[in-house]
């Protein structure tokens, strides 16, 4: 019974930590289920084959694992479904680090000639179709982050875009095994093939797709038409190039070009700024590549990505006055803790690269910041090497009093009663036995004076 119960309050107290969003989730799943582990299956039911059969872990080591498609009769982890999200995740990752997703939504909307009605049926196959092959959530956070970036271009509503996009993705999700992690899981344990969920679902999705286009077609085509005729005439949309980031170099100088007139066009935009700034260092113009950032930065202060972008390229270049210079003005108007810290690891590292030179007053500044232990440490024993003894019992000081270990008058004041007592106890003990042969009594009230020296050496 007691192992249920603890069961059943790891699992409340796991959705309670969940709800609560003061940790990362994937901390929070990991932290339960090793309760579950070490306290109900091994401290309660001392049961090692229930750790066993839970973690499954010899389901990879048998041959029907790599190959093959048949039903699991284990039970515990779906190391099949990990692996093969796993997988899938870093497949999407490298799609959407390439540019890969951004450039074919630009494509599609060059093809459309920027129409935004034919977008949106565009963007609706788009969605559904990625969606049968990739997981659903991913596909919207790409098409959305790309819908909104066109909105504000084209001036549309991204909302009716939007929803259709994960009505889409959720239906195009349903269609094969692969496209949510529960289809991933019924595939993965039950042996079904991908061609199974085709044959028996995707006949309905597709049914269903025509449905979902007809409605928000005929929903919402008049006010993205009556958008698109208020659209300025200036609007410039970003060529579908500058989406790839691994380019040739012929490519690479249209590219750069492009995000120039994009930067002109909407100053505010950060994005636009650091891919132009990427874009500049991969083709080693360093110096275009700071200037870049230092005008993201006049435009957009509190941006963060572009401070440490300048600075870290100035810190590169061994250029570690100019980037603190540059850092300290930029702290004036952004006090986040993020730029406080990158601050902080700025000066450490001009320190150390300062080796041929004297880093003593950069590890001052070092220590005032982060208070850390290899600041202490050099401060420490450069100031008594070069008889800064001022300095060194400065710092030492400061950290006994940082760290609590300062001799106040509650340690005065219990110094003074236990040598009062001592005191007392070598007076009294003379007085009651007279005849005391064999001790002396006066060692009492020596030793306090030792035991004071003592606590003094270590208060100071």
């Amino acid at each position: 019974m007691t192992a249920q119960i603890l069961a059943a309050v790891i699992f409340v107290g796991m959705f309670a930590l969940i709800i609560m969003d003061k940790f990362e989730r994937q901390y929070v799943t990991l932290g339960s289920a090793a309760l579950v582990l070490a306290v109900v299956f091994g401290i309660c039911m001392h049961s090692w084959d229930a750790i066993k059969n839970a973690l499954n872990l010899g389901a990879i080591f048998r041959t029907n694992f790599w190959y093959g498609a048949s039903e699991s009769a284990s039970s515990g982890v779906n190391w099949s479904t990990i692996f093969f999200i796993t997988g899938m995740m870093i497949m999407v990752e490298g799609l959407g680090k390439s540019g890969f997703f951004r450039w074919l939504c630009l494509s599609l909307a060059k093809l459309a000639h920027y129409h935004v009605a034919p977008l949106l049926l565009c963007f609706m196959a788009m969605s559904a179709f990625l969606a049968m092959f990739i997981d659903s959530i991913t596909v919207v956070l790409f098409l959305a982050t790309v819908t909104l970036e066109l909105a504000q271009i084209l001036r549309f509503d991204p909302v009716p875009m939007i929803l259709s996009e994960v009505f889409c993705a959720n239906l195009g999700g349903a269609a094969t095994m692969c496209g949510d992690p529960p289809n991933i899981i019924i595939g993965t344990a039950l042996g079904y093939t991908f061609t199974d969920f085709i044959e028996n679902t995707g006949v309905i999705v597709g049914i269903c797709f025509v449905f979902v286009l007809v409605f928000f077609w005929l929903c919402f085509r008049k006010p993205l038409k009556a958008s698109e005729a208020a659209r300025p005439a200036d609007a410039v949309c970003p060529a579908p190039a500058t989406a790839i980031a691994d380019r040739k170099a012929g490519d690479k100088n249209g590219a750069r070009e492009s995000l120039r007139q994009l930067v002109n066009h909407d100053p505010k935009k950060e994005e636009h700024y650091l891919m132009l700034c990427n874009l500049l260092l991969q083709q080693g113009r360093r110096s275009e590549a700071i200037d870049v950032a230092d005008r993201g930065v006049s435009n957009l202060p509190g941006s963060y990505r572009l401070i440490i972008k300048k600075a870290g390229i100035l810190a590169e270049d061994n250029r570690y006055g100019e980037a603190m210079a540059f850092v300290e003005r930029c702290m004036k108007h952004n006090h986040s803790g993020q730029l406080n810290s990158f601050y902080g690891q700025l000066q450490a590292d001009a320190a150390r690269a300062a080796a041929k030179g004297d880093p003593y007053i950069l590890y001052g500044k070092v220590y005032e910041r982060t208070k850390s232990q290899e600041s202490l440490d050099y401060l420490l024993n450069t100031a008594i090497t070069r008889g800064y003894y001022d300095d060194a019992l400065t710092y030492i000081a400061a950290e006994r009093k940082r760290k609590g270990q300062i001799a106040g008058i509650r340690t005065f004041a219990l110094i003074s009663m236990g040598a009062c007592l001592a005191m007392l106890l070598s007076i009294y003990v003379p007085q009651v036995y007279l005849g005391l042969k064999n001790g002396d009594p006066g060692r009492i009230a020596a030793q306090v004076i030792t035991g004071i020296g003592f606590l003094g050496g270590g208060a100071m």
